[in-house]
């Protein structure tokens, strides 16, 4: 297990740069395996050191790329696969280590309408703060949903939202991607009154 002080979502990609010889060892271990461990949100502390407060829903993540840097670090890009529940911590020997289980969503029924009402609602507030001067990724509503089912557009619009960790983690916790897409709406609705703000 990885405890970090951001959260990764299913289908996001994630750099990392690796410098704890503790992190270095789960690396490598991991390569050796499946090449996948678990993160999870340290929701009070620091991640170096230890002495953390790690957040119970994570997801796993697959090393998709590695590097081993000059410096003696590893430069490393692992992708969001699956959210996990952890069952049990058992020790920070040599690295963190945890009992987990897959964690699905709920199988909730999203109208299209609903998917596409949350996609252009999110594009327009991209649009609102690039006019007060942001710089915002360009995509448009085709780049975003094209090819993902519900789960997965909820999981996509949520590592797009510019919001904090634990924002981040309420969002990976919604039971389900109707849940997520009303989460994602009101943190949107934040986000504009925001820039209301600002223009005032």
């Amino acid at each position: 297990m990885f405890p970090l002080e951001s959260v990764l979502f299913p289908g996001q990609t994630l750099p990392l740069r690796i410098f704890e010889e503790r992190y270095k060892k789960l690396v490598i271990d991991s390569l050796a395996r499946s090449g996948v461990f678990g993160i999870v949100l340290i929701e009070k502390g620091r991640e170096v050191g230890g002495g953390d407060v790690r957040s119970s829903i994570g997801c796993s993540a697959e090393i998709i790329d590695h590097q081993e840097l000059q410096d003696g670090t590893i430069s490393l890009t692992v992708a969001g696969r699956h959210r996990i529940a952890i069952e049990q911590w058992l020790t920070d020997a040599p690295y963190p280590i945890a009992t987990v289980r897959t964690w699905p969503d709920e199988i909730q029924e999203i109208k299209q309408s609903k998917a596409e009402k949350s996609v252009d609602y999110f594009l327009s507030f991209l649009e609102r703060a690039k006019t007060v001067g942001y710089t915002v990724p360009r995509l448009s509503k085709d780049e975003i949903m094209v090819g993902l089912d519900d789960t997965e557009l909820s999981f996509r619009l949520s590592a797009l939202i510019p919001v904090g960790p634990f924002d981040n983690q309420m969002l990976l916790a919604a039971s389900g991607p109707s849940q997520r897409l009303d989460l994602v709406d009101e943190l949107v609705t934040g986000l504009i009154e925001l820039l209301t703000d600002i223009e005032d």
